[in-house]
């Protein structure tokens, strides 16, 4: 009996073997924006403290997958915002498809394992740099709602993910495969950034500012059409994520003169 009694005391001081996996975060954690380029405009959402990775709920911030949501998730490209237009960003996307072999076999399953390929100095514009691109909104709609996506800790509903952003170059365009992209993140994003104020705003001239990135999850349409299980854009290159948004509140002649941030 002894000897039992002595067994038992001794496998519980016994340390536990930790469960495989990601940890969760510790309930007063939340998501470090480390820059502040809507300071004056944040407000604290749910999932900043529920999702406070910048990897999302990736485990290994050094694997593909970790390192393209880190960049989803990076707020400090600065400023001053270089213009960038519609071909430019063409331009890179050409640029990708003719010198990067590896490009067809991306998709999210398969991300590039070495970023490295989108800041070559042969490009015109590299992903990190903090751009501006004025345009006009064509539609603005919260993504993933169902299921989420990794960046975002797979957390379902609108507050929790992003707002996707199609943008084109005139009021009458209504391909939107010949759209641009531009997310907003669900992490302390302002109150008045929602798609309902965002297509109030129609037809207005919109200029949107942020960080380029490269999306290697998603393939442009081809021939006009949309690929399977793609959103429809012209280029992998997005302004993601967005950090400025503006509303031209005083036109004439086809020039602003006036910039209104949405607050």
């Amino acid at each position: 009996m002894k000897i039992l009694l002595f067994l038992m005391i001794t496998l519980a001081l016994l340390p536990r073997a930790e469960a495989k996996g990601p940890r969760k975060p510790p309930p007063n954690q939340l998501f470090n924006l480390r820059c502040h380029p809507f300071q004056p405009l944040e407000r604290q959402q749910l999932i900043d403290k529920s999702c406070p990775s910048p990897t999302g709920n990736v485990a290994d911030a050094t694997s593909a997958h970790g390192e393209q949501n880190a960049v989803k998730n990076n707020f400090c490209a600065g400023t001053p915002f270089a213009s960038i237009t519609h071909e430019n960003l063409l331009q890179l996307q050409t640029a990708i498809e003719k010198d990067v072999p590896e490009y067809p076999t991306w998709n999210r399953d398969n991300l590039p394992a070495d970023r490295s390929v989108f800041k070559k100095a042969s490009l015109p514009f590299r992903e990190g740099a903090a751009v501006q691109y004025t345009g006009f909104l064509l539609e603005a709609h919260y993504a993933d709602t169902h299921g989420g996506e990794s960046v975002n800790c797979n957390t379902n509903g609108n507050a929790s993910n992003d707002i996707h952003i199609a943008l084109v170059k005139t009021a009458t365009a209504t391909n939107a495969c010949e759209s641009i992209t531009a997310e907003i993140t669900p992490h302390f994003r302002p109150t008045a950034w929602t798609t309902q104020n965002l297509t109030a705003q129609k037809p207005k001239r919109i200029r949107i500012s942020g960080q380029l990135m490269f999306d290697a999850a998603h393939k442009p349409c081809t021939n006009g059409t949309a690929n399977k299980s793609d959103p429809p854009r012209l280029s992998d290159w997005e302004i993601h994520p967005v950090y400025q948004v503006e509303i031209c509140t005083n036109e004439a002649g086809g020039t602003c003169n006036t910039w209104t941030a949405l607050k």
